[in-house]
C-alpha cells in the first residue's frame, strides 16, 4: 500500500492519504508541487475540464 503520495494506474493518476486510501471527490493541495488538482468520484485526477468553475489543464492542476 502505498501512502501519501500520488500513484499512477492504467497511466492515470490518483493520490493516497495517510491510510493508502485514494482521496475521492475533492481538491487536493500537493505541497511538493504547490499546486491544487481535482480527484474525481472515482479517484482520479482531472484534466481539460471545469470544476466548480475552476479550470484544471492538461496536467490535472487548477489554472489561476
Amino acid at each position: 500500500i502505498k501512502r501519501d503520495q500520488w500513484v499512477q494506474i492504467n497511466g492515470r493518476w490518483q493520490y493516497n492519504d495517510s491510510l493508502g486510501t485514494p482521496l475521492k471527490n475533492q481538491w487536493f493541495f500537493d505541497r511538493n508541487l504547490q499546486k491544487w488538482y481535482y480527484l474525481g468520484y472515482d479517484g482520479f485526477m482531472l484534466t481539460n475540464t471545469i470544476v466548480g468553475g475552476y479550470r484544471v489543464g492538461s496536467d490535472g492542476a487548477w489554472i489561476k
